[in-house]
């Protein structure tokens, strides 16, 4: 009987698999371990482009503009001050404008919606509405969005903030005060 002959693998076809499978965590596995969720990614685009029409129409046309969210509905809109309307409430003064809306996703959860460093979102209550300005000269409110993508497990947080002296959307992987 011959005893060279063994089974088992030998050093190089060791190697080779070990090459394999570091190649696929060094190109595959960081895509399943960052990947971010689409719907995120769709508001934040979406919510990023309603606020750069807004600033371009409240520049030219030198009139207040409001981004109105309607939490009930699930929509955010961008109003126009109308100076026809004459309601005792200001910030109900406002036309909707030339643009569209933008949906918000019903996995989305606002934790904290702060706007000039005072949070909306009120411990025990549900919000309805939230509303912020822009201005003619271009520039905002400050205002930071506290969000959790719940579609993700585990949830993931994030949030939007915006820059008060140029209206500028910046989105964080995590959760931002004022």
């Amino acid at each position: 009987m011959d005893e060279s002959k063994q089974s088992g693998f030998s050093l190089l076809e060791i190697l080779i698999v070990l090459l394999m499978i570091s190649l696929f965590g060094a190109f595959v596995a960081p895509t399943f371990m960052t990947k971010k969720s689409v719907a995120k990614q769709k508001f934040v685009a979406e919510f990023a482009t309603l606020m750069q029409d807004t600033l371009y129409q409240a520049i030219s046309t030198k009139s207040i503009h409001q981004v109105y969210f309607d939490f009930d509905n699930n929509v955010i809109i961008a109003k126009e001050q109308n100076s026809q309307k004459r309601d005792n409430n200001k910030h109900k003064n406002f036309s909707d404008t030339f643009i569209d809306k933008v949906h918000i996703s019903p996995q989305f959860t606002f934790h904290n919606f702060y706007i000039q460093a005072t949070d909306e979102v009120q411990q025990g209550k549900v919000l309805h509405d939230a509303w912020f300005y822009i201005m003619p000269d271009g520039t905002s409110q400050a205002v930071i969005m506290n969000i959790e993508d719940n579609s993700q497990d585990p949830s993931k947080q994030f949030s939007i903030t915006i820059n008060p002296f140029y209206s500028q959307v910046q989105a964080n992987e995590t959760f931002q005060k004022p």
